[in-house]
């Protein structure tokens, strides 16, 4: 299957960017580094100007906080991903942050997980995430479960459709952590 590889990067984490490059080229990986959203550089005047919204609302399930503005730069980050991807129509796009672990064999287990994406009806699969209720787990097919709630979007497959949902739900006005 066709796919791009983004690897999301805060401007002043050279040393991760620099860690990320050596593990994905072990793995024969090449991927596009993107500048990521600081969230120490981010306030609500600035969100206005870039004409974005917070759903205020929303509150962590385990401990009640609300967004952290490292969560809403990284929800910024992602965002512009599916956007440059739905402009550009690539299909697929394999999104690492920079700190994610990388298997020198990732080219092997993105190959098995698209074999097995393409028997079913997907927009998004994980493939790294930190699981917040394994009871909530339930395998579809063998290597590929519905998963629970989930944090830690360390590393994700999402396809084209995926991405033009996320756009269309108008999460941009109604951000919540990715």
């Amino acid at each position: 299957m066709d796919y791009h590889v983004f690897v999301i990067n805060l401007k002043r984490c050279v040393e991760k960017r620099k860690k990320m490059e050596i593990k994905l080229k072990k793995a024969g990986i090449k991927a596009t580094f993107l500048k990521a959203y600081d969230g120490k550089n981010l306030s609500i005047s600035e969100l206005e100007k870039m004409d974005v919204g917070i759903l205020k609302e929303w509150r962590d399930p385990h401990s009640g906080r609300n967004i952290t503005w490292g969560e809403v730069g990284c929800a910024l980050s992602h965002y512009e991903i599916y956007e440059h991807c739905v402009k550009n129509n690539i299909e697929n796009a394999v999104i690492f942050e920079d700190d994610a672990e990388v298997p020198s064999n990732l080219n092997d287990k993105l190959e098995n997980t698209f074999d097995s994406l393409k028997k079913l009806i997907w927009d998004f699969c994980y493939i790294a995430r930190k699981p917040m209720d394994l009871k909530k787990d339930k395998e579809i097919i063998p290597g590929i479960i519905h998963p629970g709630y989930s944090y830690w979007l360390c590393g994700y497959i999402i396809n084209l459709e995926g991405m033009k949902k996320i756009i269309q739900s108008n999460f941009i006005k109604k951000i919540i952590p990715m």
